[in-house]
């Protein structure tokens, strides 16, 4: 992806509208940041020994291994604002667990998604580890959400839709994390001018 850095930021401002500037810094500048990161933490995926040993019965020792293992294929669905950025927090991760994935990007900014696919293919991630569906949320977004081979679903977009997707992964008892949408405050101090602020 860094050899392809400039290509996948004008794509991401053709398709996604936001400067080429922000393209540069935020979409792929925090994306390669975020990739390296990940990267990293492939090395310090391990369980852990725990002391369980009890008082009584005399002398009683017992010892517990934990180990972390992949959950399997995850489903990513990611919202039209931050295409590649938001995409790549959901697909390394899965990678780095050593999980699948399938990725669908927003109908209106799939583009950028599906060149990172061919890339990942190209530097030899194998068929079936890094997918990409397109199309809209009520087909492919329901498809996924609603699979029984999906073992982990991570969704960012509206309230509404998480919750439908929280209540359909619960017939499954699939594992979800939702960033849902948020609330943007704003501090009016009494001597602001009411008319310009229900202009603004």
């Amino acid at each position: 992806m860094e050899q392809h850095s400039e290509e996948l930021a004008q794509l991401e401002t053709l398709e996604q509208g936001k400067s080429i500037a922000i393209s540069r810094a935020f979409e792929v500048g925090c994306t390669l940041n975020w990739m390296r990161y990940t990267a990293g933490l492939t090395t310090k995926i391990a369980g852990k020994t725990l002391d369980l040993s009890i008082p009584l019965p005399q002398g009683a020792r017992y010892q517990a291994w934990t180990r972390k293992e992949p959950v399997g294929v995850v489903a990513g669905i990611v919202p039209w604002n931050f295409p590649l950025m938001i995409g790549m927090w959901k697909v390394m991760p899965a990678l780095a667990a050593g999980c699948s994935i399938v990725i669908k990007p927003s109908e209106t900014t799939p583009l950028t998604m599906l060149r990172v696919a061919e890339l990942a293919s190209e530097a030899g991630i194998p068929d079936g580890v890094f997918n990409v569906v397109t199309g809209s949320g009520a087909v492919c977004g329901a498809a996924l959400t609603s699979h029984p081979h999906v073992a982990k679903i991570s969704f960012t977009g509206s309230t509404a839709t998480g919750k439908g997707i929280a209540r359909t992964a619960a017939d499954h008892l699939t594992r979800v994390t939702l960033e849902l949408g948020g609330k943007n405050p704003a501090i009016v101090l009494k001597d602001a001018d009411p008319q310009w602020l229900l202009k603004a």
